[in-house]
């Protein structure tokens, strides 16, 4: 399918047993913790995913929810290191992309993937205001768009972060889920940053880590 996101970063590394062992596991629907899966990743990396990544059980639940009707194209807005698109590439058969603005996350996004043999997923260096959201079928948020507005979880100091441009990506993402198609699956785990339009309705709200997993239908 052309997306038209632009380059498109995929890898291939050797295969080794931890990453083996860990495709294993979350293929076959065995406990994953965090910890574990965050040693595919950096300390400085590792150190981040308490708060910008999402947990690996949130990450399993949002990739059925995003699936379970048969959906097979899933992007997810902000994808930092790619954790959920992993999994959700390794748990189901859609092909999931992360569209990330800042280039060495989706290096190491792209270097998981590879060491990880995981074919159906693909990660855009892109800002999503600059992408066409309209041909996926389910779109995740993990409350992407608050480092503008919380300077205590900054990433780093690479990116423009303001006030004005929260505003300004969450009017850009209502004005891009008000063109999706009748049926769209939006899953929302921690907020998204507004309201999302009006033919968007609720169906289905539960809690994971005490905080809200939601999915909305566009009618």
């Amino acid at each position: 399918m052309g997306w038209g996101l632009g380059t498109v970063r995929t890898a291939e590394a050797p295969n080794c047993s931890f990453e083996t062992e860990l495709g294993r596991k979350l293929r076959a629907g065995e406990s994953v913790s965090d910890s574990e899966f965050d040693q595919l990743y950096s300390d400085r990396l590792r150190l981040l995913s308490s708060i910008h990544w999402t947990p690996v059980n949130v990450a399993v639940r949002a990739a059925f929810l995003a699936t379970k009707d048969g959906q097979k194209n899933v992007l997810d807005i902000g994808s930092g290191v790619g954790k959920f698109c992993a999994i959700g590439a390794l748990k189901t058969q859609a092909t999931f992309v992360g569209i990330e603005q800042r280039e060495y996350l989706v290096d190491a996004a792209t270097e998981v993937a590879g060491r990880l043999e995981i074919e159906n997923v693909r990660y855009i260096h892109k800002n999503a205001v600059d992408v066409d959201w309209s041909e996926f079928e389910s779109i995740y948020f993990f409350n992407p768009f608050s480092e503008n507005i919380d300077r205590s979880i900054h990433i780093d100091e690479l990116c423009e972060l303001s006030v004005d441009l929260y505003v300004k990506y969450v009017r850009h993402a209502q004005w891009q889920l008000s063109k999706m198609r009748s049926g769209t699956c939006v899953i929302i785990y921690n907020r998204m940053g507004g309201e999302l339009p009006p033919d968007f309705e609720c169906t289905h709200k539960e809690e994971i880590d005490f905080l809200p997993l939601e999915v909305w239908r566009k009618k």
